[in-house]
């Protein structure tokens, strides 16, 4: 008996109080909103982490993140991540070592 005077008395609330519903599916919303973004915006710095970036550009996308985490975020894992990737796989600057055995003087 108690569930359903719980029950009635809840659709009675919101029969009379439409807008106290709503506010709540409102907040409701907003709240898994507000956990998608901050979700977003772990991974970002979680993924900026654990790039083989150098310490200058992470520090750059970092910035980037914090400062407007959306559009930060989200340039992140569309340009970011591959750019680091391509960085990384790219040989070191410098003269090829010999392979001879020879050592150059200099």
């Amino acid at each position: 008996m108690l569930k359903s005077e719980v029950t009635r008395s809840l659709a009675q609330t919101a029969a009379e109080q439409p807008s106290q519903v709503w506010g709540w599916v409102v907040l409701a919303v907003g709240a898994l909103i507000a956990l998608g973004l901050a979700a977003l915006v772990i991974g970002a710095l979680v993924s900026l982490y654990r790039a083989e970036a150098d310490g200058t550009t992470k520090a750059v996308w970092v910035l980037i993140v914090v400062m407007a985490p959306l559009l930060g975020a989200a340039l992140w894992f569309v340009i970011g991540r591959s750019q680091a990737r391509k960085n990384a796989l790219r040989p070191a600057e410098g003269p090829a070592p010999r392979l001879d055995g020879d050592q150059a003087t200099a």
